[in-house]
């Protein structure tokens, strides 16, 4: 699921190590604050954020599974075994971290739905999210006339 980052809003990027930490556990994605008291811009934003940090654990994920396996071939361990090791333990935290981003971002698209964007920036947001939902391995043509509409909008 690889993905253009040049569509990557300023500002929304996460660093590694707070993805890693924030594990299983309540999202990472920093609380945003109301603009404009616009729903639709909060909810573009949010999702976004989730969007990034996909992005990110879609990439590093298949990594560390491949220096997990690596280990379970060498040291000949079993996959119950794994859990003991830090690099297993995190791969299960990645692991349901993305299952829970994944739940986020649906939670976010159904709320989004009754939403209509008030100003300009809410419907560049929504122009942002729509992107990000279309796979540019898939549809090219979609994502790129979505980026210029973007470019002609900001």
């Amino acid at each position: 699921m690889s993905r253009s980052r040049s569509h990557s809003p300023a500002g929304l990027a996460m660093s590694r190590r707070s993805i890693l930490a924030g594990g299983s556990s309540a999202s990472v994605a920093p609380a945003l604050p109301a603009v404009g008291g616009d729903a639709c811009l909060d909810l573009c934003r949010q999702y976004l954020v989730l969007h990034e940090e996909a992005e990110w654990l879609y990439d590093a994920y298949p990594t560390l599974e491949s220096k997990v396996w690596d280990m379970l071939k060498a040291a000949g361990l079993s996959n119950d075994q794994t859990q003991s090791l830090p690099e297993g333990r995190r791969l299960d935290a990645m692991w349901a971290r993305i299952e829970a981003n994944r739940e986020e971002r649906m939670a976010l698209l159904e709320r989004l739905m009754d939403r209509e964007p008030t100003d300009p920036e809410a419907a560049l947001a929504c122009l942002r999210v729509a992107r990000a939902l279309i796979e540019p391995d898939e549809f090219p043509e979609a994502n790129q006339l979505l980026g210029w509409a973007e470019l002609g909008l900001s």
